[in-house]
């Protein structure tokens, strides 16, 4: 089998484990995205679990189970695009591991400059599917359908339009992503170095606190341009992310880049364990069987 081959085959069996991982992670994590979403787009100064309670009472008529099923609105756009998108992290950071086995340079530059190529990738599928999905769990009342949003879109700004906030979705996607997957490793190691023992349960443990540790990195570096983001993807007018940063810094002061950051870091703990178990799993069983 060719060089190229081989890389092929590597790429495909990514894709499909990180597609499936991708599927996963995103239901786990959905709920606590949307808490994320409200308080980003929020006037208000509530947490995670006020806001929870006023997504029941408020949209729900006082009811907490129609309340938490309205925390999965907008989780159609995310298991389309994030599947893909999780299948081409995985798939880039591996193809990129590959190509800069020999070159002169740590094992954390390499690890990190990966996941930020990967990463990047991400952003031309990661946009319109982000935009989608803010503009679904923005809403008061769940009146509006993924082609109406399209069809708003296209009209206004075009294909492009689906596009908005695509360079401030970049930067999210990139740098933060090199965090995740160099802190997912450096913590794998100093939990190994600590507790050497390979006891199944042990292992499953160590992977767990590295993943979410990885998911912690990512948010802290990611959190800002996310709300960034968030606000432009919900307005149907074209900003620059710079400007439209320093108008929300003006209006908000520096905490607001930081606003509901405490859903996102729970969120991401079942999120990152799930998205890395099981592509790591899959994927060892896809390499077993070809």
């Amino acid at each position: 089998m060719s060089k190229n081959e081989v890389s092929l085959s590597a790429f495909s069996l990514n894709f499909i484990s990180g597609g499936i991982a991708g599927t996963l992670g995103t239901i786990v994590g959905h709920p606590l995205d949307t808490i994320k979403t409200k308080i980003q787009l929020s006037d208000g100064k509530y947490g995670p679990i006020q806001t929870f309670k006023n997504i029941a009472h408020l949209e729900a008529n006082g009811s907490y189970l129609r309340g938490f099923g309205m925390l999965f609105r907008g989780v159609v756009s995310p298991i389309i695009g994030f599947a893909p998108v999780i299948s081409l992290l995985f798939s880039v950071n591996t193809v990129c591991t590959n190509i800069m086995k020999e070159w002169n340079i740590s094992k954390y530059c390499k690890t990190f400059l990966c996941g930020s190529i990967a990463g990047a990738s991400c952003s031309i599928f990661l946009t319109p599917t982000e935009l989608l999905k803010i503009r679904k769990q923005a809403m008061k009342e769940n009146t509006v359908t993924y082609p109406q949003i399209i069809s708003q879109q296209l009209k206004t700004g075009g294909i492009l339009g689906l596009y908005q906030g695509f360079g401030i979705t970049l930067l999210k996607c990139s740098i933060p992503n090199g965090m995740f997957f160099l802190t997912n490793l450096k913590v794998r190691e100093i939990l190994q170095a600590d507790s050497p023992s390979n006891h199944p349960f042990v292992s499953l443990c160590k992977k767990i606190i590295a993943a979410g540790m990885a998911g912690q990195a990512y948010w802290l570096s990611a959190y800002p341009f996310d709300v960034i983001k968030s606000n432009i993807q919900n307005t149907l007018s074209k900003h620059k992310a710079l400007p439209f940063a320093k108008s929300l810094y003006k209006k908000h002061g520096a905490a607001y880049f930081y606003k509901g950051i405490s859903a996102m870091l729970l969120r991401t703990i079942p999120f990152s364990a799930v998205n890395l178990l099981v592509y790591e799993y899959i994927s060892q069983k896809l390499k077993n069987s070809f």
